[in-house]
């Protein structure tokens, strides 16, 4: 078959962080594989690095952290390659959530009246 090249994702998805996660202890995690922007969402972050090789080797490590431990940086997480459609899916069911608890309130007003 064709040598089908891998697409050069820099960015590494921390999935299932609790919400006081704090961005300077992944940083103090992920520095060590080279210069690395932490992105901290609810819930979730991103490692952003500058260099493929950088992402690849915090990638092997840290997973094989995960396995041993459990934790990085202490948090009970996931590791994922962040591929944006993994962000738009976080988005999109976060919009249907928000749609749904907000036709739950509607519901239940009605049913008050």
């Amino acid at each position: 078959g064709r040598h089908v090249q891998r697409p050069r994702i820099m960015s590494i998805y921390i999935g299932s962080l609790p919400p006081y996660a704090e961005e300077a202890k992944l940083v103090d995690v992920f520095q060590k594989y080279g210069r690395v922007e932490i992105r901290v969402c609810e819930g979730f972050a991103f490692a952003d690095y500058r260099e493929q090789r950088e992402a690849d080797d915090a990638m092997f490590d840290l997973e094989a952290m995960l396995k041993k431990d459990g934790l990085i940086a202490g948090y009970n997480c996931t590791l994922a390659w962040g591929k944006r459609s993994i962000i738009a899916k976080y988005v999109e069911e976060l919009a249907a959530k928000k749609k749904k608890e907000a036709e739950k309130k509607e519901r239940r007003m009605r049913e008050d009246e």
